[in-house]
Parts: C-alpha cells; structure tokens; sequence
C-alpha cells in the first residue's frame, strides 16, 4: 500500500486491527473532536454506546469513518481526535505510516500486562481508591482531565468499587501503561497492591523508592516472567489457568503474538506489510504469502499470444522500439508483460527497477491502472495511477520514490522536471526510472510533451557519450518502449516524406526499430476483426405517462412557489435556470423558493433519465431522493430526551416538516 493510496492503507488498518480498536477506543472524546463527522452519524454512535456499550460505539464510528464522505485531511482529524481524546494507543494502530505501531513483541507484552490485572481484578478492586490512584496517573500523563473527571464521577456516585472498576478499564487502553501504573500505585500507598501485581518480596523492597524504579523496569521489560509466577501461584486455586499459564509461556518465549488476523495481531499485520523488515527503495512492504494471496488479482496468469510476443521479444531483451499494433490487439496487455518480466529481472540482479508508463489522456490513467496493470501487477508490485484529477497531496518525486509502477499523464512528469533545479533533473527522475513506456507514442514530435521528455533523456544519453570519452562513471539511463497502433505520416503526400516522418518519431524516441507482426499475420488477422457499422432508427414514443405526470407536478411546483421559466421541461436550459434560481433564492435567504428550485431539479434530472435511459431508473433517482428527504425531516420522538429507560421504542416519529416540505413530499406520493 503506497502513500499514493493513503485513505486505502488507513482502511485497511482499521480492517485489520478493528477488534483492538473497538478496546482501546473512547468514543465520546473521540467524537467531540471530530468536526467533520456528520450528526446523523454522531447520533447514531452516541446511541450505541448508550444502548449497547462502549465497543458498540466504537464499533459504530468506525464504520462511520469507513462509510466517509471523508474530506481533505481526515486522515489527521482522526488520528488527533484519537491522541487528544485519550486513545493515544489506539492512535499507533490506525496511523498509516505505521511510525508508532507496537512491534510483536510490545503486542505481546501489553496482553500479558492486561491478563494479569484481569486476573488480579477483585483484588485490585475491592483494595484500591481510585480517586487518589486517578489523579496520580494524571499528574503522571497517563490519563488526561477527562479520565480523571469520569473516575471522580463514578466513585461519588456509585462507590469506590465501580470507581476503580472504571479507572482500570481506562488505564489498560492507554500506551505504555504499566510500569506507570505500578509508580502510581507505590506512591499511593498501595504497595501492597504494586507488589502483587509485580510479584515483589519484602527483601525486594530493602532500597526503597530508588530500587522500586528499577525493580519496576525490569518488570515491564520481562512481562511474561511476572504473569507466568502469578499463573503458577492461582493453578493451585484453580486449575483452568493451567492451559493459560501455556499459552502465555508459549507467547513470552515467542516473543509474538499468534492471535488471526481477525483478532487484530501486530504480528498478522507484519505478515501483510512486512514491518519486520525495512521497506525497498520504492517504499513498499515485502508481502508474505497469506498476504500474497489476498491480494491476488482474479485474473489468469499473464500470458501472451504468439503475435504479441513476436512483437515483444526485442524489449524483452532490452531493446528500445516501437511496437505496432492495431486497436483491439492488446498492445496494453504486451506493456504489462514486458513491465513484469522487466521488474523480476531487477529484482534477480538485486538492482533497482522502476517503470513509468507515460499516457497523453487522464481517462487513459484508470482505464490502464484498473483493467491492466493493477490486475495483474498488483500481486508484486506497487501500482499507482497519477493524473491532474488525483488528490495526492505528497510530490511527485515522493509518489516516484513510494511506488514501482506509475501510470501518469505525460504533463505530469513534464512539470516536475520544469519545476525541479538542474542538479535534481540531471540526477533525480531519468536516472531513477529503468524502463519507460510511452502510450500513443506517435505524438512523439514538433513540441508535444513527449517530445519535450524525451529531449531531456536525449540530452543524457549525449552527456553519457562525454562522460565515456573521460572514463568517468555514466548515468543509468532507462529503456524506452513506445506503443502506437499506427505512427501515421504526419500530412506528408509522397512516401519519402512519409518515410522521413516516421525516421524522425524512431529518432525522437531512441528506438532501434519499429516492430510489427508478420510470422504470425494469420492469427492476428484472426484475433481482431473488421469493426462492422450498423444504424438503426429508433421510434419515437406515441405517448409517455411518466414523462406527463412529472411534468404536471413541476407545473404545480412553479405556481406554489411562483417561479416562470423560459426554457422547456427536461432540457439543460431549464437545469440551468433553476440552478441560478436556487442560488438567489438561497442568497435572499427565501427558504420556499430556494427548496422548490431544488425539487425541480430533481424532477428535470428525472425527465432527462426517462429520455435516455429507462423509467424504472427515472423513477429511483426520485424515489430515493424523497426518501432521503423524508427521513431527514422525521426524528424519533427519543432523539430529544437521552435520559429514556428505553422502553419507549413504540413511539411515533415526530415530524420536523413545515408546509412546503409537506407540500413538495406530499405531491411526490400523491398525497
């Protein structure tokens, strides 16, 4: 995952560490930081919470996030609602850069850490005061205002049990928490309680509170011994904690934890991203094999027809050349397998590859990122798409760096080596690609920015020729591969000047040869047929009942809300119009006009649908749009009163509609 696809990375986090979120996360802290989130789903969270506790609500604002919409930085609006709300643990699993994310062997310890307040819980709370504990953590930074005020108010409500039971319930979701944890009780007067809990002697105790700081480091460094003595102690009292005792053994020399990926394990995720080892020059992480497999594209292993590696064999080799091939032949396909064959072949020689694949339309961009080369490189390698349309907010040098794969627009690149200084051109971008691949490469000439580009790797190439005559080190140059179903003649009227221009497109690209098929003529022939062209003349329809009936009600629209279009009904002219209408409207703040020049947009919409596609569709785009809009004008009578004992669940809705509302949803449903 390339930080080109940052938002898919940080998903994916969230998929894979959801159960520990779901622990770590406080969710009304977290939601009062979090601005962007709409109410409806605020409400939907609190709700949850509420009704079915706090990893229900957890669970709900994730799947909020997933769901979006997601703006510009809400990557960072998370992450900080996470740190600044007190999940500061949380926070290191869902962070994309994996900067702060705990290694195996933190994963682990932090779990023996839990289990063992897990087992020692009646104790610590029938024997704590959480009150002076609390604010101990605080002054310590363990717990914020937050965590301090929610203890505070559950010990004076409901006792000091429940007060500890909460503060404990708190301190396991914070980072680093136990040798903390321990300092606070010890200076809490509860020693005893740190003693057990650490599994210290009274002769352990001789030093004082300067021995206790060490004493309490090599604790937390060796989790597994403490929890393995307290294990062994309980297996008397109980003999289920015999298999546990194990388990953990098992984890603590380990040093990992074993738990599916289901489960959220640092150690599955290391598997998938390979943060146990350094990432490659491109910024991408080693996949295992487990991993490997789930991001296997559903498509056949890639293989080539006789005529498409007739055609590729000199770029195998790597040679630069032009391959010609018709449309519909699969020169796309010829680029991907020459894209693949040249990366393992890097990787064999440990040098490094990286290919960019040049294209003069950003449609162009995720058509052959989707159907081409993500599909059958993705498994590999890094793919990446990049065209003016892409919210990227990280350089192009930077995307380059990231990702082995980059399909771009030739603009793209054009602007990064104008915009770069002279020492990063000559030294950053050619020398950093090792194969490129122009798409419609008979564009290739005058001033276009594929001549312009390869002006630049020509100028290099001559630099190198000088550098040869001194003996100095060359730069690597990369291997040029254009694509082009025919290089044209460029207007010239005799096969001289033909000839002449399709020279200059060879020299313009470097390419030793222009490379056609000819052994295997008869299989192309056979493989791309003729395009035939048929035409035929529709009827036009006698009579349209939707069409009538939707016209009728934009009619009553305009005369309830006193609007007077010039144009006709279901034409850009009128969406036009009553766009202009709905910003005056909504400019004079004029409620009535502004809602009914947004209805009859709806209703335009509709008529253009019926036009060209269906009236089932037409009719959906409507339906939806009043459902949506009833709903948001409907609440349920308990929104207004969170104090509800729940058994309120058969009250009616209360409707928030004022008269146009009734009016526009009433008309719709022929009310």
């Amino acid at each position: 995952m390339a930080e080109g696809t940052r938002d898919e990375r940080f998903l994916y986090m969230i998929s894979c560490f959801r159960p520990r979120l779901k622990q770590f996360i406080q969710v009304q802290p977290v939601l009062d930081r979090l601005p962007s989130l709409s109410a409806e789903d605020r409400d939907r969270v609190r709700a949850a919470a509420l009704q079915r506790g706090a990893v229900a609500g957890a669970e709900e604002l994730l799947r909020a996030v997933e769901r979006g919409p997601r703006g510009c930085g809400w990557i960072r609006e998370f992450l900080q609602a996470l740190e600044h709300g007190g999940c500061s643990l949380a926070a290191c699993y869902a962070n994309p850069s994996l900067s702060q994310l705990p290694s195996p062997a933190e994963e682990a310890e932090h779990d023996l850490c839990v289990h063992l307040v897990q087992l020692l819980h009646g104790t610590l709370v029938d024997r704590m005061r959480s009150v002076p504990v609390a604010e101990k953590c605080l002054e310590m930074g363990i717990f914020q205002d937050e965590d301090m005020d929610r203890i505070q108010t559950v010990t004076d409500n409901r006792g000091n049990r429940d007060g500890a039971r909460e503060l404990l319930s708190r301190i396991v979701q914070k980072k680093d928490w136990f040798s903390s944890f321990l300092v606070a009780l010890r200076e809490t007067q509860h020693e005893d309680l740190a003693d057990d809990l650490s599994r210290n002697t009274g002769e352990n105790k001789q030093n004082g509170m300067e021995h206790t700081t060490n004493e309490e480091t090599e604790v937390t460094s060796q989790p597994g011994y403490v929890i393995e003595e307290n294990l062994k102690q309980e297996e008397d009292a109980d003999d289920s904690f015999s298999s546990e005792n194990s388990v953990l053994e098992t984890s603590t020399e380990k040093n990992s934890s074993d738990v599916s990926i289901g489960d959220g394990s640092v150690s599955n995720l290391n598997e998938s991203l390979g943060q146990s080892c350094t990432t490659s020059d491109s910024g991408t992480f080693p996949f295992y094999e487990d991993e490997v497999e789930r991001r296997a594209s559903p498509q056949p292993d890639l293989t080539l027809r006789d005529y498409q590696m007739e055609v590729a064999k000199p770029a195998l080799n790597g040679e630069n050349i032009i391959i010609c091939l018709p449309t519909g032949s699969g020169k796309t396909r010829v680029a991907v397998y020459i894209t693949k064959d040249h990366l393992d072949k890097k990787k064999r020689a440990s040098e490094p590859g990286k290919v960019i694949v040049l294209v003069n339309k950003v449609p162009l961009v995720e058509q052959h990122l989707q159907t081409e080369f993500s599909p059958f490189l993705k498994r590999w390698y890094q793919v990446i798409g990049l065209s003016g349309d892409s919210q990227l907010k990280i350089s192009f040098p930077e995307v380059v760096r990231r990702n082995d794969v980059i399909i771009s627009t030739a603009q793209i690149l054009e602007n990064s080596l104008l915009n770069a200084s002279k020492e990063d051109e000559e030294i950053f971008f050619f020398p950093d690609f090792s194969l490129i691949i122009i798409d419609e490469c008979h564009h290739t000439q005058k001033e276009g920015v594929y001549n312009n580009i390869m002006r630049r790797y020509l100028k290099e190439k001559m630099k190198n020729r000088k550098l040869a005559k001194e003996n100095k080190p060359l730069i690597p140059q990369p291997q040029i591969l254009g694509l082009t179903a025919s290089p044209g003649v460029g207007g010239a009227t005799s096969a001289s000047k033909a000839e002449e221009h399709i020279l200059k497109i060879c020299a313009n690209l470097d390419a030793c040869r222009i490379m056609t098929v000819e052994e295997h003529a008869s299989q192309l022939k056979n493989q791309v047929k003729e395009p035939a062209k048929k035409t035929v003349i529709a009827d036009d329809k006698k009579r349209d009942p939707f069409k009538e009936r939707i016209t009728e009600i934009m009619t009553e629209i305009q005369n309830y809300c006193q609007l007077h279009p010039k144009s006709e009904f279901g034409t850009q002219t009128y969406e036009q119009w009553v766009i202009r209408e709905e910003r005056r409207a909504a400019k004079e703040e004029k409620r009535r006009e502004r809602v009914c020049a947004e209805h009859l947009k709806k209703y335009n919409d509709a008529l253009q649908i019926n036009d060209t596609i269906r009236m089932v569709d037409a009719y959906n785009h409507l339906n939806n749009f009043y459902k949506e809009e009833k709903s948001k004008k409907t609440v349920s009578s308990d929104d207004d009163d969170d104090d509800d004992d729940g058994d309120d669940d058969d009250e009616p809705a209360v409707s928030k509609q004022d008269e146009t509302d009734e009016f526009l949803i009433g008309l719709f449903h022929g009310e």
